[in-house]
C-alpha cells in the first residue's frame, strides 16, 4: 500500500501554473477558511477535494462548500 503525505509548497502566486491546473497535492496554506474555498472552487475541473484537518466543524464547513464530484476528509493528529 502506498501512503501518500500531504505536502505545501509554501506561497503560491494565483497566477502560477500549479494553481490553475488541477492540483494533485495541497499547494497553499491558508488562514482564511472563506479565502482556501473560493480558491480551490475557481478552478474549472473539481474532480475530488481532500480535506485534512483536526476540527470536525471545519471538515463539515469544507465538505459543505467544495464544489467537486467527490470529497474525502481525513482526521490529522
Amino acid at each position: 500500500m502506498t501512503a501518500l503525505v500531504p505536502a505545501g509548497s509554501g506561497k503560491v502566486p494565483e497566477e502560477a501554473k500549479i494553481m490553475q491546473e488541477e492540483p494533485f497535492v495541497p499547494v497553499a496554506p491558508f488562514e482564511n477558511f472563506d479565502e482556501v474555498i473560493m480558491r480551490a472552487n475557481s478552478l474549472p475541473y473539481g474532480l475530488a477535494g481532500y480535506v485534512f484537518t483536526r476540527s470536525l466543524a471545519t471538515a463539515t464547513r469544507a465538505s459543505e462548500a467544495l464544489e467537486v464530484a467527490s470529497k474525502r476528509l481525513y482526521e490529522t493528529s
